[in-house]
Parts: C-alpha cells; structure tokens; sequence
C-alpha cells in the first residue's frame, strides 16, 4: 500500500502535479499515472505483458474527472470490497494482507 498511500498524498499537495506508481502482476503488471490541474484529476492506466521490458500491452484507462469525484469511487470501492469479503476474508483471499485500514 506504500505506493498506493503516495498517490493519496499526491493528491493533497498542492505542490504536486504528476505521480505515477507500478502495481507488479508478475511478469505482467500495470502503470497508473495521475497528473491533476487545480481539482482536474487525469488518470492512465497501461497494462504490460511484462512490467520490467514495459511491453505495452493496452491502455486500460485514460480519463479524467474531478479529484472529489476520484476520492468518492475509491472509498466506495473499498467499501464494497469489505462488505463482499469482510476483514479476515480479505486477508484469507490476498493471502495474508490485512484490508488497507489507512494509507500510510
């Protein structure tokens, strides 16, 4: 979550305009790139066969919406993935990783 929590504070700093952070799949993986111009924020996503060459596979995602809107469908989404799976579910399907209780 140490990469995720960086894109968090991205977006709160006022001095920050673009961040980016790598999810490992292996070998595959994607890269999300967040850039923001006053409350716009712009995201990419880009899957790669392999995250260590950056074989581009495809652009998952290129959209952009307001930073409150964001903030909005992540919590909703972690909300969603604690009612389905509950805390210890969680930790039993990501195999022993407990649900993201803060971004640190």
């Amino acid at each position: 979550m140490n990469q995720i929590g960086g894109g968090a504070v991205f977006i709160t700093d006022p001095h920050v305009s673009n961040s980016q952070f790598e999810w490992n799949e292996e070998p595959g993986g994607t890269v999300w790139k967040f850039s923001k111009i006053d409350d716009l924020l712009h995201i990419q996503i880009m899957s790669f066969e392999n995250l260590r060459n950056k074989k581009q596979l495809v652009i998952e995602l290129n959209e952009s919406c307001s930073i409150s809107e964001f903030s909005e469908a992540v919590v909703q989404a972690l909300d969603l993935l604690l009612s389905l799976h509950g805390k210890e579910g969680y930790k039993e399907k990501w195999v022993n990783y407990d649900f993201p209780r803060t971004i640190t």
